[in-house]
């Protein structure tokens, strides 16, 4: 074989590996117009939750201790001081100074993330904290374990107030009125949950009944009033209540991916979150197209601002935002 062939052979080689590298590289995808990523200051740590108190101040949590906070509506996060490098799951916001992490056990800073104390002995229940809620520094409840539990002195007592079985969502429209929601999905099987407090969390009732809603596990939910509120599931459904969960619509039947977080903006105009993809609707969820994806990424959380800012996170560190 010839000098020139075997050269010939030798780029040809490099040239398909190149082709091979580029597929893998997990280069993100370029930008649509109307989004912007962030550049986080801890890398590539995968990040779970995103939580904004107002238009400026916002925290995220996420593996290996990482909890980052911006103080001017996420052009900028700095990386604050966890203490240890659990995977935080889940964060909530009381105040600037005040917010809490969640995984096995619930943290607490009172100092804006610069030194944590864990509250009660939460840890000692196996299972994640799925969910957050304070209402002030006395009062909060978390979900853990299937079971609402409530606290009335900051963290350092815990009562179990409701079972709710396999839920991992819970959104409050005010003080007194909040949705839990979950359900399950096996085998080819899969159902859903939906209960209601309107006493702020001391009691709660199961309103999911109804067969043709919740024979799906629910995958997203939001309420932007006491009363309309949004779910999809696990059959790629997308239903509207407007009378706080007595009875639902259903608006779509083909959602082009199962969603694992909604927020809406208005009652027209929502987003919804795959693992790679963003998309939108201007129609109040009849109809939706992809807003950005990224093949590179895997998204794991979606918020709103109160300024209407659209932000998402995920693995490698991906930060997203949209004016």
């Amino acid at each position: 074989m010839s000098h020139s062939i075997k050269l010939f052979i030798a780029i040809l080689i490099i040239i398909l590996l190149s082709f091979a590298c580029s597929d893998d590289d997990n280069t993100p995808d370029p930008i649509p117009a109307g989004w912007e990523r962030i550049t986080s200051p801890t890398g590539y740590k995968s990040l779970t939750d995103i939580e904004f108190l107002n238009k400026d101040f916002g925290v995220i949590c996420g593996a290996e201790g990482t909890v980052l906070k911006t103080e001017n509506g996420g052009l900028e996060w700095q990386a604050v001081n966890y203490g240890n490098n659990y995977v935080s799951y889940k964060v909530f916001v009381l105040n600037e100074n005040e917010f809490y992490l969640g995984r096995n056990g619930l943290y607490k800073t009172n100092n804006g993330g610069y030194s944590y104390e864990e509250l009660g002995e939460l840890s000692n229940i196996a299972s994640t904290i799925f969910e957050i809620i304070f209402f002030d520094t006395k009062n909060g409840l978390i979900y853990k374990s299937g079971r609402v539990r409530k606290t009335n002195d900051g963290g350092l007592n815990w009562e179990e107030v409701y079972e709710g079985g396999f839920c991992n969502k819970m959104k409050f429209v005010s003080n007194e009125i909040g949705y839990l929601a979950g359900g399950a999905s096996w085998d080819g099987m899969s159902y859903g949950i939906l209960h209601k407090t309107i006493d702020g969390g001391n009691t709660w009732t199961n309103i999911g009944d109804i067969k043709e809603v919740y024979e799906w596990e629910i995958m997203s939910m939001d309420f932007i009033t006491n009363d309309i509120g949004y779910i999809t599931n696990f059959n790629k459904e997308f239903f509207i209540t407007q009378d706080g969960g007595v009875s639902w619509n259903l608006l779509s039947d083909s959602l082009p991916r199962i969603f694992s977080g909604i927020v809406f903006l208005s009652q027209d105009e929502g987003y919804g979150l795959s693992s790679r993809s963003v998309f939108k609707t201007i129609d109040g969820g009849i109809s939706w197209k992809e807003d950005h994806t990224d093949s590179s990424m895997i998204f794991s959380a979606i918020t709103k601002t109160p300024d209407e800012k659209i932000f998402v996170v995920g693995n490698g560190g991906v930060i997203l935002r949209k004016e």
